[in-house]
């Protein structure tokens, strides 16, 4: 079963929960959110957090927000960003930041990961959860493995709420 995705409106979702990311980082620890090149986005890197007190020490972080993930209690783990055009792995695969920070907004859940983690686990996942691909109208389609929260939660490295 596909689900059709407006790849414009989840960019503008994403961006706003990106913010509220950001904000999160600076109001519980002072971390400064700097926003990166396009050859870092691609790499899968969406900021670099830093200290104000000690800029020199840099952290990497890929943000994903999934809102479904509080209706269905299941995780989107892509696996292919996209189908077409030769294809391109997706998040679980690529993520070279050092964190990956996994937003579920409905529920202010925010679970943080080491990427590399995840990727440990998608052999597992693949095997013992569903498969689903995400349809986008512009002609793409991304896949993924339906991994239920409370697994992701196992994984994770530390678990906060945002209120």
């Amino acid at each position: 079963m596909a689900t059709t995705h407006d790849f414009a409106t989840a960019l503008a979702y994403g961006e706003e929960k990106e913010r509220e990311l950001d904000a999160f980082f600076e109001e519980r620890w002072g971390y400064i959110a700097e926003p990166v090149s396009m050859a870092q986005q691609r790499q899968g890197i969406d900021r670099v957090l830093y200290l104000p007190e000690d800029p020199t020490k840099r952290v990497t972080v890929e943000y994903k927000s999934e809102p479904m993930a509080a209706k269905t209690g299941n995780s989107f783990v892509e696996t292919i960003a996209y189908d077409n055009r030769g294809g391109k792995l997706g998040w679980a695969f690529t993520c070279s930041a050092d964190w990956l920070v996994y937003y579920i907004p409905p529920q202010g859940r925010v679970m943080l990961f080491r990427p590399e983690a995840i990727r440990e686990q998608v052999p597992a996942w693949a095997r013992k959860y569903r498969h689903r691909i995400a349809q986008n109208p512009s002609g793409y389609n991304g896949h993924g493995i339906l991994v239920p929260v409370h697994v992701m939660e196992t994984v994770a490295l530390k678990q906060y709420w945002i209120s």
